[in-house]
């Protein structure tokens, strides 16, 4: 008797993943401006040389505090546990005229980056239904949070996460105030857990001030 065995169907073969990061780059970069600064790709494309002339200190701060509501936006979400289906409104109360009007330049930019919905500046607080956050002396976060989660259950989360953190910080704790720490505990576990201890007692702020927001 024949026996017959059957081939797997050809499959087309996937890209590499060094080939698939070249392709990316060449995209986006065709999707880039000032055409008159382009190669015809950028593969061949002489490697961009710094002009100090160009360089703008005041723009660079203002796009670092972009970024710095970009980044506590983010993390004031993943505390809160707020689904990405969900884009709250956030406001900024800032009592800097030139910084006031960036913000309002830029809301646009910074909305996207944080994947939430409007953004506006105003010299004016916004409290109600909002979680608030100190970004600097001068501005203040306000995340609209009102018909999105609900406080009671959200505290109540909040709350017994703390607790399991605080565990964690109490152990970090035990293990660098044990003897002779600093010259038996290799560097980079001493760089490790000081690292943990302060990241853990961050996210434990930020959750306890969420806490009494939702209050």
């Amino acid at each position: 008797f024949f026996l017959m065995i059957r081939r797997p169907p050809r499959s087309t073969p996937k890209p590499s993943s060094a080939a698939s990061d070249v392709y990316k780059r060449q995209e986006l970069y065709q999707r880039l401006p000032c055409p008159e600064f382009k190669g015809d790709s950028i593969c061949i494309a002489p490697f961009p040389v710094f002009e100090p002339a160009l360089f703008s200190p005041d723009y660079a701060n203002q796009m670092e505090l972009a970024m710095n509501l970009v980044q506590n936006a983010r993390s004031m979400i993943a505390t809160l546990n707020i689904a990405s289906k969900y884009k709250p409104k956030m406001l900024i109360h800032c009592r800097d005229d030139t910084k006031l009007e960036f913000l309002n330049q830029n809301a646009g930019l910074i909305s996207t980056l944080a994947k939430i919905g409007e953004v506006e500046a105003k010299k004016e607080k916004a409290t109600e239904g909002c979680i608030m956050h100190v970004v600097t002396p001068l501005i203040d976060l306000y995340l609209q949070v009102k018909g999105i989660i609900d406080p009671k259950t959200e505290v109540a989360r909040l709350e017994k996460k703390v607790k399991q953190l605080e565990g964690m910080l109490t152990k970090i704790t035990q293990k660098m105030a044990v003897k002779d720490y600093e010259t038996k505990v290799p560097e980079e576990v001493r760089i490790e857990n000081k690292e943990k201890l302060e990241n853990t007692k961050s996210e434990i702020a930020a959750m306890q001030t969420c806490i009494v927001d939702l209050k």
